[in-house]
């Protein structure tokens, strides 16, 4: 929001442009209110869905205390992953030649697991997406995109669409209900695969499908007695360290987490 003032109402030493002004707790419910209003209706073009999608993950990110809660309380993940199953099956969606718009709003509405940052959301957060049905659509994109690659159609693979299903998982795979699927996924050779190929999503920072798949991996089987037959490279080795250091030093990312059970597979490595 931008706030255009007189010009005798500025400081002395502020040039003559527009300030921006932030708005209060009660502005940003209600833009957020708005935005979730044009995700639950049907009529909403799909592309606009993602459009959208997006601005809630960047407003409820910037606001994750004061958003966190309502997003959750909205009921919109059930709505939007109806939505992306409409679309039909995830190998719609996660292939690019399938041409469905899925991968936006999967990235838009997917990544709204990422507005929940408080720590005090975890349990909820982690229930919604299960109860929604994202993380079973999520499970079945990794084998859609792990079948393709198998077929020799690695470059047919969405990255945006696969990462944003690996971020999914990895953020349930620690719930018993959820362990199990993960550990069919590993046993079918499927997360053994991803760290093999390892997709980039937002390579300067060592964001990767790879560097999501260490982390689940380390989570479900890191205190397996006998270990597994995981090979990490350094790194995703690397991203796994930093992702820990930067939450018990609370730098970048890391300042809107506490040290939990989410951090700990570095430790655990």
């Amino acid at each position: 929001m931008v706030c255009c003032l007189p010009h005798d109402r500025r400081m002395p030493d502020t040039p003559p442009l527009c300030r921006a002004k932030t708005p209060d707790a009660e502005a940003i419910r209600q833009i957020l209110l708005l935005l979730l209003e044009l995700l639950k209706d049907d009529e909403t073009p799909e592309l606009l869905q993602g459009g959208v999608g997006a601005c809630c993950l960047d407003l409820t990110q910037h606001h994750y205390r004061l958003l966190g809660p309502l997003v959750l309380e909205s009921g919109i993940l059930g709505i939007t992953a109806a939505q992306l199953r409409a679309l039909g099956a995830p190998g719609e969606w996660v292939l690019i030649s399938r041409g469905q718009a899925g991968p936006a709003r999967m990235n838009g509405v997917g990544s709204l697991y990422k507005c929940f940052m408080s720590d005090e959301l975890q349990d909820k957060k982690s229930d919604a997406i299960v109860a929604s049905g994202y993380f079973e659509q999520a499970c079945q994109a990794v084998e859609a995109a792990a079948a393709a690659g198998q077929q020799g159609q690695l470059c047919d693979v969405n990255h945006n669409a696969l990462y944003a299903s690996l971020t999914l998982i990895r953020g349930c795979c620690d719930l018993p209900k959820c362990e199990k699927r993960v550990r069919a996924l590993a046993k079918a050779g499927l997360l053994a695969w991803c760290l093999d190929n390892d997709l980039d999503w937002m390579s300067e920072i060592g964001y990767s499908s790879g560097a999501v798949v260490a982390q689940i991996c380390v989570t479900v089987f890191g205190r397996d007695e006998g270990g597994s037959e995981f090979t990490f490279t350094q790194g995703q080795v690397d991203q796994l360290v930093t992702r820990w250091s930067n939450a018990v030093r609370a730098v970048g990312m890391g300042r809107t987490h506490t040290p939990g059970p989410a951090y700990t597979p570095a430790v655990e490595l």
